[in-house]
C-alpha cells in the first residue's frame, strides 16, 4: 500500500520544509477526454490512458514511491501534464477567491472574480480574473522559489492589477489546505491596484541601455499569455 499520497500539483504531501521532491502526474486521460486519477487507474498501462500531451503512461503504483503516471516512452515526467495540473486546480480553486481590497481603496469590501487565462511562467502560475465590475486582475502564484522577481518588473511597467500570492510553503499540503492556503491564508502582497496604484510605474532599462515604453494592459496580457511558452 503506498505510504503517502499526492496532491493536486502532483508533489508528495508532507513537511513543506523538506525538500518535496517533483511533481508527479496524477491525472491521465481516456480516449475520449475523460479524467481519471491515479487511485482510480488499474496498475500499469491496462487501461489503455494518454498524458496531456498524448503520450501513452503507465500507472505506477508500487509500495517505495507515492502513485503516480508515467510516460511509457521512458521520459521524465511531462512538463505540460504538471503545468496543466496545477493551472486547473488554481482556475478551479479561483471560484472562492476572495481578494481583499487594500487598505487605500476606500470602497472597502471584498471582490468577487472569475479566471479567463493562465498560464505557468518559471515556477509561476499566472491567472488573469476579471472582478464582478468587469475589471481585470492578475493573480501570481509562486509555487516555487523562481522568477517572481521578473515577473514583477514586467508588471510594474502596465497599470493593470496585480497581487502575489506565495505558496511555497503550501506545496506539500493535501487539496482542502492548498485551496484554503491559495483562497486565503497563504502569504500575499499587492504589486498594483486600479485606480489606486499601489507604486508608481517602474522604469526599465533594455539591452541596448535605452529606457523601455511603458505597457498597456493589453500588451502586458500578450507578453504574458501570448508568447510564454506553455
Amino acid at each position: 500500500m503506498v505510504q503517502t499520497a499526492r496532491n493536486a500539483f502532483g508533489f508528495s504531501i508532507g513537511n513543506p520544509w523538506r525538500e518535496p521532491g517533483t511533481a508527479m502526474i496524477t491525472t491521465a486521460y481516456r480516449e475520449d477526454g475523460t479524467a481519471v486519477d491515479v487511485y482510480e487507474a488499474e496498475s500499469g498501462g491496462g487501461d489503455g490512458l494518454i498524458c496531456e500531451c498524448g503520450v501513452p503512461v503507465v500507472a505506477k503504483k508500487g509500495a517505495e514511491r507515492d502513485w503516480h503516471f508515467a510516460p511509457r516512452a521512458g521520459l521524465k515526467s511531462c512538463r505540460i501534464a504538471i503545468d496543466g495540473q496545477m493551472r486547473r486546480f488554481l482556475e478551479n480553486a479561483a471560484l472562492d477567491f476572495r481578494i481583499e481590497l487594500p487598505p487605500k481603496d476606500n470602497r472597502r469590501g471584498i471582490v468577487d472574480a472569475i479566471v479567463v487565462e493562465s498560464v505557468v511562467r518559471a515556477g509561476l502560475v499566472v491567472l488573469l480574473l476579471y472582478d464582478q465590475a468587469d475589471r481585470k486582475l492578475l493573480v501570481v502564484v509562486e509555487v516555487k522559489k523562481s522568477g517572481a522577481r521578473e515577473m514583477r518588473e514586467l508588471i510594474g511597467r502596465s497599470t493593470l492589477s496585480a497581487i502575489f500570492v506565495s505558496l511555497v510553503c503550501h506545496r506539500t499540503k493535501p487539496d482542502e489546505e492548498l485551496r484554503n492556503a491559495f483562497c486565503r491564508s497563504a502569504p500575499r502582497d499587492w504589486w498594483r491596484w486600479k485606480p489606486e496604484l499601489l507604486t508608481p510605474l517602474h522604469p526599465k532599462i533594455g539591452e541596448n541601455g535605452m529606457l523601455l515604453p511603458p505597457l498597456t494592459e493589453e500588451a502586458l496580457i500578450e507578453k504574458i499569455f501570448r508568447t510564454a511558452q506553455r
